[in-house]
Protein backbone atom coordinates (compact mmCIF):
# COMPACT_ATOMS: atom_id res chain seq x y z
CA UNK A 1 0.00 0.00 0.00
CA UNK A 2 1.12 3.66 -0.99
CA UNK A 3 0.59 6.37 1.27
CA UNK A 4 1.02 9.77 -0.03
CA UNK A 5 2.32 12.28 2.31
CA UNK A 6 1.23 15.94 1.32
CA UNK A 7 3.51 18.73 0.59
CA UNK A 8 5.03 21.00 3.18
CA UNK A 9 6.29 24.86 2.69
CA UNK A 10 8.31 26.38 4.94
CA UNK A 11 7.02 30.10 6.07
CA UNK A 12 8.91 33.30 4.61
CA UNK A 13 9.04 36.85 5.92
CA UNK A 14 8.35 39.72 4.03
CA UNK A 15 9.19 43.30 5.16
CA UNK A 16 6.19 44.89 7.45
CA UNK A 17 4.42 47.98 5.18
CA UNK A 18 7.15 47.56 2.61
CA UNK A 19 6.63 50.57 0.68
CA UNK A 20 9.14 50.02 -2.33
CA UNK A 21 8.38 46.81 -2.63
CA UNK A 22 12.08 46.33 -3.81
CA UNK A 23 12.36 42.60 -2.79
CA UNK A 24 9.93 39.92 -5.33
CA UNK A 25 8.01 37.36 -3.44
CA UNK A 26 9.48 33.77 -4.06
CA UNK A 27 7.06 31.15 -5.10
CA UNK A 28 7.52 27.68 -4.22
CA UNK A 29 6.84 24.13 -5.69
CA UNK A 30 4.71 21.77 -4.14
CA UNK A 31 6.10 18.29 -4.37
CA UNK A 32 3.78 15.49 -2.75
CA UNK A 33 5.51 12.73 -1.29
CA UNK A 34 4.67 8.62 -1.06
CA UNK A 35 5.66 6.18 1.43
CA UNK A 36 5.05 2.39 1.19
CA UNK A 37 3.52 0.56 4.08
CA UNK A 38 2.92 -3.42 4.35
CA UNK A 39 -0.01 -4.40 6.44
CA UNK A 40 0.62 -7.74 7.91
CA UNK A 41 -0.71 -7.21 11.62
CA UNK A 42 -3.90 -6.94 12.95
CA UNK A 43 -3.77 -3.70 15.19
CA UNK A 44 -6.28 -2.69 18.04
CA UNK A 45 -6.57 -0.53 21.07
CA UNK A 46 -8.56 -1.99 23.88
CA UNK A 47 -9.95 -0.82 27.14
CA UNK A 48 -11.40 -2.19 30.07
CA UNK A 49 -14.86 -0.70 30.92
CA UNK A 50 -17.06 -1.20 33.91
CA UNK A 51 -20.92 -2.08 33.51
CA UNK A 52 -22.01 0.69 35.30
Amino acid sequence: MTIRIPAQLEAREYEWRNDDRSSDIVLDELAEESTTVTLNKDIYSAVAITEE
